[in-house]
C-alpha cells in the first residue's frame, strides 16, 4: 500500500483519506449518523441521563472505529 499526500493507494485505486463530511455519499452520511445515534443511546441507557460533553470522546472513538472498519 503506497502512501501519497492525502491519498492511500489500495490495489489499483487511489483513495482520498481526508474527505470532509460534506463530500461523503449520502448513504455514508446516514450510516455515520446512525452510529452516532446508537452510541448516544448506549450512553443514555448506561447512565440514565443524556450524555454531556464528558462522553464526547467515548462516543466519537466508538464511531471512528466503525468508520475505519467500514472503509469510509
Amino acid at each position: 500500500m503506497a502512501k501519497h499526500k492525502n491519498h492511500i493507494k489500495v490495489g489499483d485505486r487511489l483513495l482520498q483519506t481526508n474527505k470532509p463530511f460534506s463530500q461523503l455519499k449520502q448513504s455514508q452520511k446516514e450510516k455515520i449518523n446512525e452510529w452516532l445515534y446508537d452510541e448516544y443511546s448506549h450512553i443514555y441507557y448506561k447512565t440514565g441521563a443524556p450524555p454531556d460533553k464528558r462522553y464526547n470522546d467515548e462516543i466519537l472513538d466508538a464511531v471512528y472505529e466503525k468508520i475505519n472498519a467500514a472503509g469510509i
